[in-house]
């Protein structure tokens, strides 16, 4: 047996199996590298996205505080002439497709006009985007409304 161990035959199997356990740790450890830069690329790539999505969103929100100032300095608006803004809440919303409605409410929170025909009338008082712009005189984000597309365009 003693003499296995000290044969050329031994020292090279020997040789082999070190240079494939060296071989398999060089593997191992570029698969760990690789692993840690796609995470690493990955990681900054959905950064990357998180900040232009933000972006993006900001942008439509200040256009859309824009749109709706610009929209309540028109006179209808401000005399709360029903029939003249639904008429022109209505051609607004063939000119803008992705809004579902465009309405107006008095201060008591009743909807006064809307471009699409409301089923029955409507209060938003108890929102809290109308809370808010009345508490703070500016515009306001509120909750998202959970309604389809087809119940907004006055389905049932």
């Amino acid at each position: 047996m003693s003499r296995f161990f000290s044969s050329l035959r031994f020292r090279l199997i020997l040789l082999v199996l070190f240079a494939i356990l060296s071989a398999g740790a060089v593997v191992l450890h570029s698969g760990l590298e690789q692993r840690q830069l796609v995470a690493s690329q990955a990681k900054e790539e959905a950064l990357r996205l998180v900040r232009l999505i933000s972006n993006n969103h900001r942008q439509l929100i200040e256009g859309a505080s824009h749109f709706l100032s610009v929209l309540a300095q028109l006179s209808p608006v401000r005399k709360c002439e029903t029939a003249s803004c639904a008429s022109l809440f209505a051609d607004l919303l063939k000119q803008y497709p992705w809004l579902l409605n465009i309405g107006a409410a008095y201060q008591d929170g009743n909807i006064f006009a809307s471009a699409v025909p409301l089923p029955r009338p409507i209060n938003i008082a108890d929102r809290s985007y109308s809370q808010s712009a009345l508490k703070t005189r500016r515009f306001a984000i509120g909750d998202y409304q959970l309604a389809t597309h087809y119940e907004q365009k006055g389905g049932r």
